[in-house]
């Protein structure tokens, strides 16, 4: 599945997919860019700049035994975005 662009802009809809609220900051970037995933109905989303999108794929997070955990962050599916913004279309 593509990821979901918004039409406006191009920003791609992304999910964290842990339950708390998450700050990611892009290093290196002038102006310095940052998204914060932000929760509603439980699902955690930010739209993030076409360009960063591989970087906030990539990351891995240590979570319960200490070791780095790969996809904690996703691209966002229909489903996720009607649970976050029951306006959104489609």
């Amino acid at each position: 599945m593509p990821p979901i662009t918004r039409p406006s802009d191009g920003w791609v809809a992304l999910k964290y997919m842990q339950n708390r609220q998450h700050l990611v900051e892009i290093p290196k970037t002038k102006p310095k860019r940052g998204y914060v995933f932000v929760p509603r109905r439980n699902v955690f989303l930010a739209w993030v700049h076409p360009d960063d999108v591989a970087f906030i794929l990539a990351i891995k997070e240590t979570c319960c035994g200490g070791k780095p955990k790969p996809n904690v962050y996703r691209y966002a599916n229909e489903q996720d975005l009607k649970l976050y913004d029951p306006n959104y279309a489609g």
